[in-house]
This record gives structure tokens, sequence and C-alpha cells, in this order.
């Protein structure tokens, strides 16, 4: 069942089946317009099959955004079922081969991953999806998982539309800087020397993930305000060169100014290697426009 604000939302039904209700929304508000799809799949392999046809023929003939709600009924990737059966591929094939044909993305989303649950078992069977001409349009969006709480084992999701607020998940960006910090190696090692089961896709895929969380707490913990760190430590080097020129026999600030240059140094370097990529993504993106 689909309910809408006719004081601001104009919504012309394209086709419905037993597992998917196509639309065209006009927002009165901002006067956007895409399509936008409600999804039920049913629950067997077998049976879900009509849906993704479906999808697939409305994808090849959409040509404005399309942001679909998604109940599969089924989880899109082996590490999205917790303490239940393990995740074979030939339950995810027919979903992933869809998902990545149509070219389509999760939308930022916040609070739960998982949006299903028996009290034992947890799974993502509920997505928000977006296809390209989403992201090419610059709509932005959130998807908020709220939690099932006692009237269903489901999570209610709100999506938030067209806030300027908002905007794209940063994707993960890797500075060169880091390399060259003394916790670097040890980081990457004992990420690496993870014990991590699985077939070897999904080792590899898991392992990537820990070692981003651990690269984004080493900049978090040594490079975030990077100028502002590189300010305080130029002043503290100039600060301690100044008292030493007054007390040039003092061996005690002597041995401090070492360690102050060398920090002044690290954090200089990793300043200049930090703008160097901000300006080179910079010029990539204009000359890609």
């Amino acid at each position: 069942m689909v309910m809408w604000n006719l004081s601001k939302v104009a919504l012309e039904p394209l086709g419905c089946s037993p597992q998917v209700i196509h639309c065209k929304i006009s927002c009165l508000v901002s006067l956007k317009v895409f399509n936008m799809s409600f999804i039920y799949g049913l629950h067997s392999i077998v049976s879900r099959r009509p849906l993704w046809n479906s999808i697939m023929e409305f994808g090849m003939q959409c040509s404005n955004p399309w942001l679909l709600l998604v109940d599969f009924n089924n989880v899109l990737r082996v590490d999205e079922r917790f303490n239940g059966a393990d995740v074979f591929t030939y339950e995810i094939s027919d979903c992933q081969d869809y998902y990545l044909s149509a070219g389509l993305s999760d939308l930022q989303s916040m609070r739960c991953f998982f949006t299903w649950t028996n009290n034992s078992v947890l799974s993502k069977i509920d997505r928000v999806l977006v296809n390209p001409l989403w992201w090419a349009a610059r709509f932005s969006g959130l998807a908020h998982f709220l939690p099932p709480g006692c009237l269903s084992d489901h999570s209610t999701i709100i999506v938030s539309l067209f806030d300027q607020v908002m905007g794209r998940k940063k994707p993960f960006g890797f500075f060169n800087m880091w390399s060259n910090h003394e916790d670097f190696q040890t980081v990457v090692e004992s990420t690496w020397r993870m014990n991590v089961r699985g077939n070897c896709q999904f080792v590899l895929c898991k392992k990537l993930f820990f070692l981003k969380e651990a690269l984004k707490k080493l900049n978090a913990n040594h490079f975030s305000h990077i100028s502002v760190r590189g300010n305080r430590a130029s002043k503290a080097l100039e600060d301690a060169q100044l008292q030493l020129s007054c007390q040039p026999d003092n061996e005690v600030l002597q041995g401090e100014l070492l360690g102050l240059c060398k920090e002044a140094k690290v954090i200089e370097d990793a300043e200049h290697l930090f703008f160097s990529h901000k300006a080179k993504c910079s010029f990539l993106r204009d000359s890609d426009r």
C-alpha cells in the first residue's frame, strides 16, 4: 500500500506486480521529478526471479533518477547475516547480478546495519537503492534505519530527501602521509594477521574493511586538523630555539629541540602531502567536467 500527501506530491503509477510497485513522483515542494519503486521480494530464490526481471526491464526504460525501497527477503552479501546459517553463493548470485547490471548502489544510511531480527539471527534484508542518474542529478538523500521496536521484526526506514545539508558519504581515500608514520607498518601488519574465517574473497574484503577503520583511527590520532598541528609544532620549535639562543649550553633544551624539530618536519611533510592530494583530486574533478 502506498500513501502520499496530495498537497506535496503528485504520484503516477507506472506498473504493479505481486512483488513491486513502480511510480513516477513529482515533488511539488522542490519541483524535482524521479521514479520510485516499492519492492517486497518473496521468500524463495525461484519465486523472486520474476522480481529481478521486472526491475531490470524497468531500469532499462528508466530515464529519471530512480529510488528503490526494498525488502529483498534475502541478503546481498555474505557478511550481512549474523548468528544464522552461512550465506552461500547460490543464495545471493541472482540478487547480485541484477544489482550490478542495473548499476544500483545503496543510498547513504545511518543507525541500524542489520534490518531484520528474530531476536537471535540478525540480517540486512532491507535496503534503499538509487541508480546512476540519481547521483548524476546531484540529488541528496539519507536513509534512517530505525530499531524494529515491539510491533515488527523489521527496521522502520525513513528516507530524507533533498536536504542540501546532507551530502553523499565521502569515499575512503588513502593519503601517502600515513605511510611515513612510524606506526603505519605495525597497523597494517596487525590488521593483516587478524583471524577471519570464510572464503578468500570474503577474508580479503573483511581485512580491507578492518584496515580502513584502523587507518582512519591513525589519521584521527596523528593527522587530523593538520594545519593547526603544523602551526602549533612550528610555534613550539620557534620558542625552543629562542630559549636555546639565550642558553646555548642547556643540554635539556638541546635534547628537546631535536625532538621538536623532528616533529615539526614530520607534520610539515604530512601537510604538504595532504594538500598535494587535495589539489590533485580537485584538478581531476575539474577535468571531468
